[in-house]
Order: C-alpha cells, then sequence, then structure tokens
C-alpha cells in the first residue's frame, strides 16, 4: 500500500447511473471465464488503486460498491443488474490510499464504513437513511504508522466489534511528521524504508464504544512490533469458539497466529499449529479445501517459492504447507493481493481466482494477469485460461478484489482495485450450475464473524467460514454462497452462530437466496 510521489489525483467525475451506459448488456460468453463489462457497469474511467468493497447497503438484495480512490470514498447503488448508480461522495482529503470495510460497528442494524489509509483510519457512522445521507467521520486514534489493513470480530464475547489495524510502516524517528521511503528497496528485505530513520509498526488492537474509541492493544496481549503488517484476518483457527487473529508479514517474515482466550487475551501460536512460512502476505482465507470439513488455509504471497502458501490441517490438528502438490505452484510467478477461493462455477467444488500486480519495486508496480483455478472435490487445482478475449488476460497492477452477485444470477462477480489505472468489473461466465446464498442476520454482528455454515445435499456436506475480512483492501458481500452442481434442493443447513449456538433449517430451494435470522435459546 505505499505510495511514491505522483502528480496530485484529479477529482472523479461521478456516472449518473444507468443513462451513462451505452448498448445492451455484453452477451454470455461462457468460454471467456470472465467478462469485462466495466463500461457497461457505469464505472469506466474509475481508477481505484488500493481497494473495494462489495456489500448490501439498501438491503434490497444485491451488492452495492464502496470504492476508496486517494482522497474521497465514492458509493454506487446497484441497479440490480449488476449496473451501478454513484449516490455519494465522501470527501478526506488527509485520507491517502484508502481500503473501505462495511461493518456495523454500532450496533444499531445499518452497515457503516471503515476507511483505513495511510496515515489516518476513520469510521463512517451511517444514519437514519443508512450511509447514503451525510454522517460524521470518527477519527480512530492516531495511527502509530502507516495504515495498511484492517480486520475485526467479536474477540471478547460481548455482542460488540473490536477492530484491529495493521500498519506497514512506524513513525519516522525524531517526531517526523512522514516516513522516510527508500523507493530503490521498495519490495526487498528493507520493505522500502530504512530502519535508521524510522520506529518500528505495531497493530492496534482498538474498542468501539459510547462514540468513542479505546486502545486495548497491551490489554490484549498483542505485540506485533517484528512484523511489517500488510495482513489481517479473524477465524476460529483452533475449533475452540473462540475467535484468532492471523497477522502476515510484509518483508518475508514469519507470519503471526494469536488464539485468543475468549476473553480477547491472545497468545502467540505459531509454531505449535506448524505456520512455519515466512512470507510477503497480502491476505488469508479461512476454506476446507480438500472436503474434509476442517479449516485449511491460504495466505497469498508475493512471488513465493513453489507458489502461494496452502496451509492444510491434519489429523493433529497442525498445519502442512501443500500448495505446489495441489496445483498451486505457478503462483511462484505471480503476486497475488486480491483472491477468494469460491465455487465460481457452481458445481460444488471450491475454485480460486486470484488478482495479481507486482508491488512497488523501485516504486513503481508492476502489471500482471489474473488468474483462475478450478478445484476439484479433494482439493486439487488446474489453471483454466479462457478463450483470446478473455478478461483474466487484461495485465495490470491489481490490488484489492471485492466478491459478490452483482447481476443476480447466482455467481460470484468480481471488481478489481488497480494501482495503475481504471478499476475492472468482470462478470462470472462459468456458472453451470444450481446455487444458494445464505443472508445470515445476527441482531449485534453483522457481518456475524465467526459463523460456521454447514450445508448438506444428499450424502456430501460443504462447510464456510464468515471471517473478518478475507484478501486484501476491502470487504466482499457477507451473504454465504454455495454452488449444488445438479442438485435442486438443500437437505439441511446447519448454522453456528458466534458464541457457539447451533440452529438447523431444513429442505431449502436452490437457485435462491434464504434468509436466516439469529434465533436464541
Amino acid at each position: 500500500m505505499l505510495a511514491c510521489a505522483t502528480a496530485e489525483p484529479q477529482p472523479f467525475v461521478a456516472p449518473s447511473g444507468a443513462e451513462t451506459t451505452t448498448g445492451p448488456v455484453p452477451p454470455a460468453a461462457p468460454d471467456l471465464l470472465f467478462v469485462d463489462i466495466t463500461t457497461w457497469s457505469g464505472l469506466s474511467g474509475l481508477t481505484a488503486p488500493v481497494g473495494v468493497a462489495l456489500t448490501d447497503l439498501d438491503r434490497d438484495g444485491a451488492p452495492d460498491l464502496v470504492v476508496g480512490l486517494e482522497r474521497e470514498t465514492q458509493l454506487f447503488m446497484n441497479l440490480g443488474d449488476g449496473r451501478f448508480k454513484h449516490t455519494r461522495t465522501l470527501s478526506h482529503a488527509d485520507l491517502v490510499g484508502t481500503a473501505p470495510y462495511v461493518l456495523d460497528l454500532d450496533g444499531d442494524g445499518r452497515r457503516d464504513l471503515l476507511l483505513i489509509g495511510e496515515r489516518h483510519a476513520r469510521v463512517v457512522l451511517a444514519g437514519p437513511l443508512g450511509l447514503s445521507e451525510s454522517t460524521a467521520m470518527i477519527e480512530l486514534p492516531t495511527l502509530t504508522g502507516i495504515g495498511s489493513i484492517a480486520t475485526f470480530g467479536d474477540f471478547r464475547g460481548r455482542g460488540t466489534f473490536d477492530l484491529v489495524v495493521g500498519m506497514i510502516a512506524g513513525a519516522p524517528a525524531g517526531g517526523d511528521t512522514e516516513p522516510d521511503f527508500d523507493c530503490a528497496t521498495i519490495g526487498g528485505d528493507g520493505g522500502g524504508r530504512s530502519t535508521e530513520k524510522e520506529e518500528l509498526a505495531s497493530s492496534m488492537v482498538l474498542e468501539f464504544a459510547n462514540g468513542a474509541f479505546a486502545d486495548l492493544t497491551a490489554e490484549s496481549g498483542v505485540d506485533t512490533h517484528a512484523l511489517r503488517t500488510q495482513a489481517l484476518a479473524t477465524v476460529d483457527l483452533d475449533g475452540d469458539g473462540h475467535l484468532d487473529l492471523l497477522v502476515g508479514s510484509e518483508s518475508k517474515e514469519l507470519d503471526q497466529i494469536w488464539l485468543n482466550d475468549g476473553q480477547g487475551h491472545f497468545k502467540e501460536s505459531s509454531a505449535a499449529l506448524g505456520i512455519d512460512r515466512k512470507t510477503s502476505a497480502m491476505g488469508f482465507q479461512a476454506m476446507d479445501v480438500d472436503g474434509d470439513l476442517d479449516l485449511d488455509l491460504f495466505v497469498s504471497d508475493d512471488q513465493a517459492k513453489g507458489g502461494g502458501i496452502l496451509y492444510v490441517r491434519g489429523d493433529d490438528g497442525r498445519y502442512r504447507e501443500e500448495a505446489n502438490a495441489r496445483g498451486l505452484g505457478d503462483t511462484e510467478s505471480l503476486t497475488t493481493w486480491g483472491f477468494a477461493f469460491e465455487d465460481f462455477d457452481l458445481d460444488g467444488d471450491l475454485d480460486a481466482f486470484l488478482a495479481n500486480g507486482l508491488p512497488f519495486y523501485g516504486c513503481s508496480g508492476g502489471a500482471q494477469p489474473k488468474s483462475y483455478y478450478d478445484g476439484t472435490p479433494e482439493g486439487h487445482f488446474t489453471r483454466v485460461t479462457g478463450a483470446p478475449g478473455t478478461a483474466l488476460d487484461i495485465l495490470a497492477g491489481s490490488r484489492g478484489a471485492a466478491f459478490g452477485d452483482i447481476d443476480g444470477d447466482g455467481d460470484l462477480d468480481v471488481v478489481v482495485a488497480n494501482e495503475d489505472g481504471p478499476l475492472h468489473v468482470l462478470r462470472n461466465e462459468l456458472g453451470r450450475g444450481h446455487w444458494l446464498k445464505l443472508d445470515l442476520r445476527h441482531p449485534q454482528l453483522d457481518p456475524p464473524v465467526g459463523a460456521i455454515v454447514t450445508i448438506t445435499v444428499g450424502e456430501r456436506k460443504q462447510r464456510r467460514w464468515v471471517q473478518g475480512t478475507a484478501s486484501y483492501g476491502g470487504s466482499s458481500s457477507a451473504e454465504v454462497h454455495f454452488g449444488l452442481g445438479a442438485a435442486e434442493m438443500v437437505d439441511e443447513v446447519l448454522v453456528r452462530w458466534p458464541h457457539g449456538q447451533v440452529q438447523t433449517v431444513t429442505k431449502l430451494h436452490a437457485n435462491r437466496t434464504h434468509r436466516i435470522e439469529f434465533k436464541p435459546d
């Protein structure tokens, strides 16, 4: 998320909505895998150098778009078919390189925005009419370094979210207002910064209550001074019912796994779990890659030897790295930022979409193609390239990526932020089977981070984990998505809510979005 000296960014002239689109919807083209519909969506020319978020802000069933620009954040409402209409601009001249995250921070039932910038971070609380009306911005405590990433979860079991903000560089020594960058070494062991001129960064753990933030970092026991943090996630990694914290390094250091005792106190436990690779991590995702219903873990990495890091959980509870053995070895030539392991082709197996772009070597990034991998039930992956003209071939210095069904056809589409050019809206052409989307409604936690959803279709089960952010640069749609293949009915859905309550729903029809509301015991 480092920014080089550039010309003053030009303000974005927002499109007025559907009337700005040209021509009919681009026709279906399954042999292309993904089709670029940016112009048709009404978003051409919109540059998002860091991150984007897809989330249903107005609760109409279609994910809306939040775009983090250099000095402002733009809100676009989905017209229901993949076209977007601009509704609001949030100006923040001092908030540069913005990554947007969406959550209901104050527990009032409306989704708020968390905006992470290089030197500042703030929250925009939704008003009675949601984020479409004017609301005050609340500043987070002054960052101790350059902000990079955020995550959130109910770490203390109180029914409220705590925030974690990660930083990739510390404050300059001597009280300077800006850090010192050595652009010639960005991406190397020094991370592009001189440790003689700056302090090491540390992640911050924050509580939001009564309209203000309190710093819980020391109380939590989380100490990340050894890392330049560029990846964060929250998920129950050890299966004890408490949300844990995953912290990824920017500069080829060991990632850290902080296990939670349920009271918000953490202990670093990566060695005990077998998490033993040095990475330049951009994101984590928890998923069941091999169909055994255990939590496995993918870590995107900067041109990792042997490919991105895929930890598969063994029967002893420890993790073993198996990316190359499972067909992901060619990610060694890619730097993956935004990504998702989801069922893009709706056949019942997890696939993978990776948004790639070289980091700032010599203060300039490098364009790379996007990549798609078709998965099998056993968790083996094959890269599929598509016919000439696929949107996967568009070269860009991609950064954040957000995933959601923007056109209402049941499969997951992608919006990609690019550091070196306009964002891309990619329509998924892969869907060949039936699907199920679950809208989980918890009275206190939106999204319900920590929930685990297991569906049964005939003799087969699938499982998903609701994370406190995955990937890099923003939030994806909070709906839990499953591909069903030929099945037209889901026999059972079992939801283990945050804090452990289990709820079961039976006989849900395919090709629909079903709302499941938390029902207390």
